[in-house]
């Protein structure tokens, strides 16, 4: 859990005092250690600046610059150990803003950088260990963010860049050794970014970025051997939103969201050794939910080319693998769930208003399904105890609808239709059986 230290026993005896420029105030306290160093620098037209540092331990360096027109900012530095590095640099045009550096333990680097017409910006980091690194730079007309970052244990990097936006917010937690969190936001309007990591060797990163407005992105990584990697990547407009949720080790999930206008994704993964990527481009109130529970499971979905395109995919129990494609535009949907191992969907969606609604049970069954044309439907049900099954769908055109229920073990359903109006089922129950219907 994440807490704080004393710097020392009492901070009773002082170093320095250093007043400049008009009304600026500046006090730095080193006690009883041996080559540490502390600068401040408050120039030009810098009214009502604050900075106070604290250094406890050996060769700590702690330097802020506040100057040019930097109105009423405050800095607080506060070093417990040694070899720890704070940098607080607030300049040109930097009004109102705020930045506090704590750090307990050894060689921990921390930076903060507001600049450039960054109005109102607050920046925390607290560093608990050793070889912690954490950057904050907001910048480029970055009016209103908000930054913090909290690390606890040893070897964590931690950066946050938020430039050219209003209203962003960004907070990192890590908990553990050797993670790595990263986010970009910029050129956009109130992004939101929460990365959270506990255990070890978690990687994460966080962009949104390029006429990025609304945006919000969490991504929260738990685990015991960890090694998990998430990316998250929004761009190109409006409100895209994503929830990103690892609990495990050794699992890799991407979500993309390019292009524009309201997508949504929701992504889950519990156990080891999962892969997930959602990828929604060109557009359009896209949505998908995708859930991994259970081990070396894999899952993609990509959503292109327009508007209205739902997805839903669970897969529970181990090995399974699920490719799912929908392109063309217009309110595709899928609703499937696999349970149990080792099971295969193949979907392939082009048109409008095309529906695939389902669920493979038992081991080692598949679903090809493609889709060509208009308000297609396709229902899938290979049942519980169930294995190496096939059920091969293809319909192109208008208004088909197939359904396929197997039970059993090595059964074989193949359906084709073409052209409008087609309809057509298969049921197996028994071992290896073969049933091809085609309609054109």
């Amino acid at each position: 859990m994440f807490k704080f230290k004393p710097l020392a026993a009492a901070i009773l005896t002082l170093a320095s005092v250093q007043v400049m420029a008009a009304g600026n105030t500046a006090t730095q306290i080193q006690l009883s250690g041996d080559g540490n160093d502390a600068t401040v620098a408050q120039t030009g037209i810098s009214n009502g600046n604050q900075a106070t540092q604290a250094q406890a331990g050996d060769n700590n360096e702690a330097n802020v610059n506040q100057l040019d027109v930097s109105t009423g900012n405050v800095a607080s530095q506060a070093q417990g150990g040694n070899r720890n590095t704070a940098t607080i640099d607030q300049k040109w045009g930097a009004y109102y803003n705020e930045a506090s550096q704590t750090q307990t333990g050894n060689d921990n680097i921390a930076t903060v950088d507001q600049h450039d017409e960054a109005t109102s910006n607050h920046a925390l980091q607290v560093q608990d260990g050793s070889g912690n690194t954490a950057f904050i730079d907001n910048a480029y007309s970055a009016v209103g963010n908000y930054a913090t970052q909290l690390q606890s244990g040893g070897s964590h990097d931690a950066e946050i860049w938020q430039h050219g936006g209003e209203g962003n917010q960004a907070l990192q937690t890590q908990d553990g050794y050797n993670n790595y969190a990263k986010a970009y936001q910029g050129i956009g309007d109130l992004n939101y970014s929460v990365q959270t990591q506990t255990g070890d060797n978690n990687s994460s990163t966080t962009q949104q970025l390029i006429n990025a407005n609304n945006n919000f992105s969490t991504v929260t990584q738990n685990g015991t051997g960890a090694g998990n990697d998430a990316l998250v990547d929004q761009g190109f407009g409006d409100g895209n939103w994503s929830v990103l949720d690892q609990d495990g080790d050794s699992n890799d999930a991407t979500v993309t969201q390019k292009h524009g206008n309201g997508n949504a994704s929701i992504l889950s993964q519990v156990g080891n050794s999962n892969g997930a990527s959602v990828t929604q481009h060109d557009g359009d109130g896209n949505g998908s939910t995708l859930t991994q529970t259970g081990n070396s499971n894999s899952a993609s979905i990509d959503q292109g080319n327009g508007s209205w395109n739902v997805s839903s995919l669970s897969q529970s129990g181990s090995n399974h693998n699920a490719t799912v494609n929908q392109s063309g535009g217009n309110s595709n949907e899928l609703y499937f769930e696999q349970d149990d191992d080792g099971n295969t969907l193949l979907v392939d969606q082009v048109g409008n208003d095309n529906l695939i609604t389902g669920y493979s049970e038992g081991y080692g069954n598949t679903a090809d399904i493609d889709q060509t044309g208009d308000n297609n439907t396709v229902r899938v049900e290979q049942y519980a105890y169930s294995s190496g099954n096939l059920a091969d769908i293809s319909q192109a055109g208008n208004s088909h609808t197939a359904t396929v229920l197997q039970g059993g073990a090595g059964n074989d359903a193949v359906i084709t239709q073409t052209n409008t109006h087609n309809t057509a089922w298969v049921f197996q129950a028994g071992t290896n059986g073969t049933a091809t219907i085609t309609q054109n």
